[in-house]
């Protein structure tokens, strides 16, 4: 089936928007340019950007205007706790930020909301997870945040500048079937296809659990995990095990602990 360009949440187009290079031309530019078919879907994400950045300067509104530009995960370590959750961000609001700026504070998704709120003047109501940034902006740092929780499926983790700590703890029928993958994987010399999140990958597709993070973090099924992230950007050497990191490990887990405890349910022994 292909696509009619005409379609919008609005309804039907009388005809295809001309706002953009054609998708058919992305390769054909990037043959031109000399560049790996892998660039292709950066080229299109840039058309696609460059439109709209486009439309707001026909419009006079770039300077006043919010443009936030950021992944939901890195190439690797999708639904794990591992550098999916480590993901660069581009904020451009030329009324607002000074332009250059390079902040390498501990910052999340979640201060989206309460950021824009700040910015627009609107008091925030019910629930709220995250902080404005704009006192980093202004350099007001003293009171941010030292660390952030991490939630994925049965994983939990807890996230400061220089440690991360990620525990793993799936209910008993989860660790069942891992139990019997990971004895039928000795057996037979096969990859293991049950992680924590308790899917089983279909052997066939290739891959070991989902996404490979077996394959690019090799002590991804310790249930406990210590990473200094000043030395091993990459969270590829388990520290837990080792006895000179007794005390950091147990000043992470009452990190962990504090964060769990303004939740209302449990996580594992973390009540």
């Amino acid at each position: 089936m292909t696509k009619d360009w005409r379609a919008t949440p609005a309804g039907m187009l009388k005809e295809k928007p001309q706002v953009m290079p054609s998708r058919d031309s992305v390769l054909k530019r990037i043959n031109a340019a000399g560049l790996p078919h892998q660039n292709a879907m950066a080229t299109w994400i840039d058309d696609s950007l460059g439109a709209v950045m486009q439309k707001l300067d026909q419009l006079r509104l770039s300077e006043n205007t919010i443009i936030m530009f950021l992944s939901d995960h890195q190439a690797r370590g999708k639904l794990a706790a591992y550098e999916g959750h480590r993901c660069p961000a581009i904020i451009k609001f030329p009324k607002g930020f000074k332009t250059g700026e390079v902040e390498e504070e501990i910052i999340s998704n979640i201060d989206i909301r309460s950021t824009i709120l700040d910015l627009a003047k609107i008091q925030q109501k019910g629930l709220i997870d995250g902080r404005s940034i704009i006192p980093l902006i202004k350099d007001e740092k003293s009171n941010w945040r030292q660390s952030l929780l991490l939630e994925t499926g049965y994983s939990r983790a807890v996230v400061s500048k220089k440690w991360k700590y990620i525990v793993n703890r799936p209910p008993q029928s989860v660790l069942a079937d891992m139990a019997v993958d990971k004895a039928y994987a000795l057996r037979n010399g096969t990859r293991r296809h049950v992680g924590w999140t308790g899917r089983k990958m279909n052997p066939a597709s290739g891959m070991g659990v989902r996404f490979d993070a077996d394959q690019d973090f090799p002590h991804y099924f310790d249930a406990d995990q210590l990473y200094n992230l000043e030395s091993d950007i990459f969270e590829q050497h388990n520290l837990y095990s080792k006895s000179q990191y007794k005390k950091q490990i147990q000043q992470m887990k009452s990190e962990i602990l504090k964060h769990l405890k303004e939740l209302p349910f449990t996580f594992g022994e973390f009540k």
